[in-house]
């Protein structure tokens, strides 16, 4: 196989990557957009942000953060996202 060949190839393979990266993000942005927080992750960190109404006190928030669940309670009312 020539260079010229294998540059086809490459770029080839770079269209389709980047075609299917933007098919796994398009399915990751409509999952993300029926949930009540969003999740992002990283090889070495997890971000997780939930909306809480203004005036919010840490006192009114409790966070327990296990090595197979993440699970929050705001005044009484618990949701739980196991990942």
């Amino acid at each position: 196989m020539s260079s010229i060949d294998q540059k086809e190839d490459c770029d080839r393979l770079t269209q389709e990557q980047v075609a299917s990266d933007k098919a796994s993000q398009a399915a990751e942005d409509a999952i993300q957009a029926g949930l009540p927080y969003v999740w992002r992750q990283e090889l070495d960190s997890v971000t997780v942000d939930i909306e809480v109404p203004a005036g919010t006190k840490a006192r009114d928030l409790a966070v327990s953060i296990k090595r197979t669940s993440i699970s929050g309670t705001f005044e009484g009312k618990r949701r739980r996202d196991r990942r």
